[in-house]
């Protein structure tokens, strides 16, 4: 009876190495997927259909907007999340499809992880991809974005920590700092994420007496998603 026990364990010993070695490769293959991070990088042939995770990969899904019914950039609200569609690879970065009149702009500095580099969108994303994307600057020609969740996890984007522009409201008096000169507007730093906009036509009495650097008070006139309008108070 002992001979016979000790011949099937010496069968079923190749066995269960064999299933050892089977778990150990499996957990493996999975911390590859799931924790992709510097000086870990999945086999290339898993690495082209998990390549865009590190682009939307965070603790917590983000509130997505919905695109503005007018389909005006200037109805997108600074530092909310939109879905955008990969429309084509330019230099330095990508176009963006975000269904407005403007397309979205992401570079390529920013869809890196912490600590790591990225040379060509592509290593990262391809066309037609959908990714979150955090509106930061609206400017004449493009909508430049961000991805907040390329960032390790606790960091944060210093431009996103100032005031959301969707905490202000129409009537409310602030002091703030006059940053920019134009000939027809002044730009003024209040605290929000993006410079308030006060037109030629809100100056009243500081016509001509606006420096930059001043500081002085006003009143919010209107707030749209992407500025604050001031008025003088």
């Amino acid at each position: 009876m002992a001979a016979r026990r000790a011949a099937s364990r010496r069968v079923r010993a190749p066995f269960a190495a064999l299933a050892a070695l089977w778990l150990v490769a499996a957990v493996i293959s999975l911390v590859q997927l799931n924790f992709v991070g510097p000086g870990i990088s999945p086999p290339r042939r898993l690495a082209r259909g998990f390549r865009s995770m590190r682009l939307v990969q965070q603790r917590a899904e983000p509130e997505i907007e919905h695109v503005p019914v007018s389909g005006k950039s200037l109805d997108l609200v600074v530092g909310k999340y939109y879905n955008a569609v990969v429309k084509k690879f330019v230099p330095n970065g990508v176009q963006l499809d975000l269904g407005v009149e403007k397309p979205g702009y992401l570079h390529v500095s920013r869809m890196k992880p912490k600590g790591e580099f990225v040379s060509d969108p592509s290593e990262v994303l391809t066309l037609k991809d959908v990714i979150p994307v955090r509106v930061w600057k609206i400017k004449g020609r493009e909508v430049e974005v961000r991805v907040l969740q390329v960032m390790m996890p606790g960091a944060a984007q210093a431009e996103f920590q100032k005031r959301p522009l969707w905490d202000y409201k129409a009537g409310e008096e602030l002091e703030g700092t006059v940053t920019g000169l134009r000939k027809r507007a002044a730009f003024v730093d209040v605290g929000a994420m993006v410079d308030a906009y006060f037109p030629e036509e809100n100056w009243g009495d500081l016509e001509g007496k606006l420096e930059l650097g001043q500081k002085l008070k006003f009143r919010i006139e209107k707030v749209m998603g992407s500025r604050i309008i001031l008025e003088e108070a």
